[in-house]
């Protein structure tokens, strides 16, 4: 540009170059398949958002193609209620039509200072959620994360009840550290538990960190006198996938949930379960003398058997167990594990299962009779030849050296199983701790497990993350 001659506009921010109309138009005319990908996968990284936010408040177009990603999920914290945010998707249902995944969470922080424990909230109730959900057309996925959701006196699931969301099948429903309160403790009610299942139905039913009534006689929630543990759910639950996580009963510390199987068991539709994953997960800092699943109380078994059957039997094609083998009697036995009812599953593809040590309490001693695998052995002899993955979880007191160990493990008895009882079997996954040994211990079960490294079947896995 020659001295004393006027800037075009776009240099003195007046506007766009030129040449730039063409450049957005061909935005617009790029494959639709392309331009979602690439803004999918920038909206989900926060300084990539932040700057599609940006383009879209000064460009028409980047806002009409950004739109949809931006607000495809939502995360919305609050400290006692979430009035304003059904007010704010009732004003603005152009951002509402757009929501895909929405979290409903307790709010940890506020103006940078930690929320005190102490304060209860945030408080939600059935009809507050349907109405938020029922302004959101297009939701996929619903979370709520430590949140009181308040049981209502109405009946809830009758038919006309049900009409607001009669239309709704979510993929998924996730519920993880929530509760009412119950007396002197917060823990949730049965009937609170499967009215949520029941009004807003999913395919993914996923369960993580909840203290659940199950006692019997009456109980009394917020005042209102609740029925004993024979409640009975009046709607059937069609769920693929159900997913239990660290469930307690009616305490904060781990106890029997039988009596949460049982309800399951009489809740679902028959045939219904593809999934079923009741996870155990050990607090390394705090020794419970009492397991999640007393795998050898006949009951215990026998109930968790008839969910198996019930709810899954030929359909079932992923199951992961809620006990750790621990070469205790009488693990040992196949015939220990023939109540759970495994072979009415004759199309189980996946299966998982932890090993670990006893416990070391007081008056024990952390030494198992038996090789750990030994139990585990057992119980494969009840799957199916239609097993294709296969994966073990090996708990952090079990060393790099005692992999090696017949006595401890005899993980070599195991590759033999493995390897001639499943002819199908395409995938064997070792689930490890991460820690300083991590690539030690991993070296140890390769070469212990000769077969299954021969075929290329082996492969490692630190908690929450491949190898």
């Amino acid at each position: 540009m020659k001295d004393g001659e006027t800037p075009p506009p776009c240099a003195r921010g007046l506007g766009p170059e030129p040449g730039a109309s063409a450049q957005i138009r061909g935005l617009d005319g790029l494959p639709l398949e392309l331009v979602d990908s690439v803004f999918r996968h920038a909206a989900r990284l926060n300084d990539s958002k932040r700057t599609i936010s940006a383009c879209a408040c000064v460009s028409r177009q980047w806002r009409k193609l950004s739109l949809p990603h931006l607000f495809s999920s939502l995360k919305v914290a609050r400290l006692l209620h979430f009035d304003d945010f059904c007010t704010f998707l009732t004003t603005r249902p152009d951002i509402a039509r757009h929501v895909r995944n929405l979290q409903l969470m307790r709010l940890r922080r506020y103006g940078g200072i930690p929320v005190a424990e102490a304060i209860v909230g945030p408080n939600i109730s059935h009809t507050d959620l349907i109405n938020i959900v029922t302004r959101l057309p297009r939701l996929q996925t619903l979370h709520l994360d430590n949140v009181f959701i308040l049981h209502s006196t109405g009946d809830l699931t009758s038919p006309e009840a049900l009409l607001p969301t009669a239309h709704l099948r979510l993929q998924k429903l996730s519920m993880s550290s929530c509760s009412g309160r119950v007396g002197p403790m917060a823990v949730l009610a049965l009937p609170t538990l499967f009215d949520s299942l029941t009004i807003f139905p999913a395919d993914v039913v996923d369960l993580s960190w909840l203290t659940i009534a199950c006692d019997s006689g009456e109980v009394t929630f917020d005042g209102i006198q609740l029925p004993p543990a024979t409640y009975q759910p009046n709607q059937t639950l069609n769920v693929r996938s159900l997913i239990l996580d660290k469930i307690s009963n009616r305490g904060w510390s781990l106890s029997d949930t039988t009596r949460l199987y049982s309800m399951f068991r009489q809740a679902l539709a028959p045939r219904c379960l593809t999934s079923f994953q009741a996870q155990r997960r050990k607090d390394l800092h705090v020794v419970q003398p009492k397991p999640t699943f007393d795998k050898r109380n006949p009951h215990a078994l026998r109930v968790l058997g008839e969910l198996l059957e019930h709810a899954g039997g030929d359909a079932l094609l992923h199951l992961s167990l809620p006990f750790s083998i621990e070469g205790e009697s009488p693990e040992d036995r196949p015939e220990h594990w023939r109540i759970l009812r495994l072979h009415k599953c004759c199309n189980i593809e996946s299966f998982t299962l932890s090993l670990d040590r006893p416990l070391d309490l007081p008056g024990t001693h952390a030494i198992s009779r038996i090789p750990l695998s030994t139990g585990c052995i057992a119980l494969l002899a009840h799957l199916p030849s239609t097993l294709r993955e296969f994966t073990l979880v090996l708990w952090p007191n079990i060393t790099s050296e005692e992999i090696q160990d017949r006595a401890v493990l005899n993980l070599q008895a195991l590759d033999d199983t493995l390897t001639s009882r499943f002819p199908r079997l395409a995938e064997v996954e070792i689930v490890l701790p991460f820690n300083s040994t991590f690539h030690e211990t991993y070296q140890a079960v390769v070469n212990t497990m000769h077969k299954c490294s021969e075929r290329r079947l082996l492969k490692g896995r630190r908690w929450g993350r491949a190898w």
